[in-house]
C-alpha cells in the first residue's frame, strides 16, 4: 500500500509606501542592522533556561531572519515549549508521536492521489511556486511530495471540524516544509496553523471570509470592483484562494515567509488576513486598472515580487483602522 512507504520515509524524523516597481536599494536593510536584529533573535533563543516568547514575538512581528525563522515559528507558535530543562525530551516525544501518527495513516488512495497531482503541478507552475520545494536549509535537499501526504493524511484524521481535502492546502504545508528541517516540526506547525485556520475549508467559514472580503473592497475600492465587473473576472476566480492559501499560493517566497511572520506573531494573528489581501490590492490598483481581464486574472494569481511586504502590513493596519472606525462591517 501507499501508505507503507510513506511511514518508512517519515520515521527517522529528518527530510532528505514605495510605488510599485522596483525596490529602491536604500531601503535595503543595512547588513549591520541585520546582523543586530539576527543577534537579539540568537540571544533570546539561547537562553539557557527560558524562552521569553513575548519578547520573541515582539521581535518576530517586525520579520523574522531566515537562519532562525524555524526555531521561532516553533516557539511563538506554540510547538516548542519555552522552559528548556526538558527541551530535548520533549522533541523526542513529539517525534515518537509523529512516528506513530504516520504509522497509523488511514489509506485513501484517493487523498493520496490528489495530493500527489497537486504537488507535481505546482512545482511545474512557474518559478515562485517551485520556491517552496527546496529547503532554507539547503543540506536537507528538496522536499517529497510523499510528506505533503502524511502531513495532510495525518491532518484531516484529527480535524477539529469534518473538512475534506482541498488542494490549497498543499500550499499551506509547502512553506511549513520548506522552513522546518525536520518533518515532525512542519507538521506540527501545520496543526498549530490549522487550529485558527481549519474553519476556511468549511463552506459556512469560507462563504463567510469572501463575503466580509468583497463586501469591504466594495465600499474601499468601487472602481476596481467595476472594473472587474466589466472585464468579467468572476470573483470566486481569485478570492476564496486568497483566503484559503493566506497568499501562499500567490506571493514569491521571501514575501510570504516574511508575512507570516507577523501572522504568527501578532495579537491580530489571522484576523488581519482579510485587510493585508485589501492592502495588495490597493498597491496593484492602477497597474490592474489598465489591464484586461485574461492579465487581471493572471496579475491576481501571482502577485509582484517587488511588493514591499513592511508597507504592505501598515497599510493592512491602517485600513482595519478605517474599516473600524468607519464601521464598514
Amino acid at each position: 500500500m501507499l501508505s507503507t512507504l510513506l511511514r518508512r520515509n517519515a520515521l527517522s524524523g529528518l527530510v532528505p509606501e514605495f510605488p510599485a516597481g522596483e525596490i529602491e536599494e536604500d531601503w535595503l536593510e543595512p547588513q549591520s542592522a541585520a546582523d543586530e536584529r539576527l543577534e537579539r533573535f540568537r540571544e533570546l533563543l539561547d537562553n539557557e533556561t527560558y524562552v521569553n516568547v513575548h519578547k520573541l514575538a515582539k521581535e518576530a512581528r517586525n520579520g523574522v531572519p531566515e537562519e532562525v525563522r524555524s526555531e521561532v515559528w516553533k516557539y511563538i507558535l506554540g510547538v516548542l515549549r519555552p522552559e528548556k530543562s526538558d527541551e530535548i525530551s520533549y522533541q523526542q516525544k513529539l517525534q515518537n508521536e509523529y512516528n506513530e501518527f504516520v504509522s497509523h495513516i488511514y489509506d485513501d488512495d484517493e487523498v493520496v492521489r490528489r495530493v500527489v497531482h497537486e504537488v507535481r503541478r505546482l512545482k511545474t507552475l512557474s518559478a515562485s511556486t517551485a520556491e517552496f520545494f527546496s529547503r532554507e536549509d539547503k543540506s536537507q535537499g528538496k522536499v517529497d511530495e510523499n510528506m505533503f501526504v502524511r502531513l495532510i493524511s495525518i491532518q484531516l484524521g484529527r480535524a477539529r471540524m469534518e473538512i475534506e481535502y482541498h488542494p490549497t492546502m498543499v500550499r499551506l504545508v509547502a512553506p511549513l516544509l520548506h522552513v522546518n528541517r525536520a518533518e515532525s516540526d512542519a507538521y506540527y506547525c501545520f496543526d498549530a496553523l490549522m487550529k485558527k485556520h481549519e474553519a476556511l475549508f468549511t463552506r459556512d467559514g469560507l462563504n463567510r471570509a469572501v463575503t466580509s472580503f468583497l463586501t469591504l473592497l466594495r465600499a474601499l475600492e468601487p472602481e476596481f470592483v467595476s472594473h472587474l465587473e466589466s472585464e468579467e473576472v468572476e470573483p470566486n476566480s481569485w478570492v476564496p484562494a486568497w483566503m484559503q492559501t493566506l497568499l501562499a499560493g500567490q506571493l514569491a517566497r521571501p514575501l510570504l515567509l516574511r508575512l507570516w511572520d507577523t501572522y504568527f506573531a501578532s495579537s491580530e494573528g489571522l484576523d488581519l488576513h482579510t485587510y493585508v489581501c485589501l492592502a495588495v490590492v490597493t498597491w496593484m490598483r492602477d497597474e490592474l486598472l489598465d489591464q484586461e481581464g485574461p492579465d487581471i486574472s493572471e496579475s491576481l494569481q501571482s502577485l509582484p515580487s517587488t511588493m514591499f511586504m513592511d508597507q504592505i502590513i501598515t497599510r493592512a493596519h491602517n485600513i482595519r483602522e478605517d474599516v473600524v472606525g468607519r464601521r464598514l462591517l
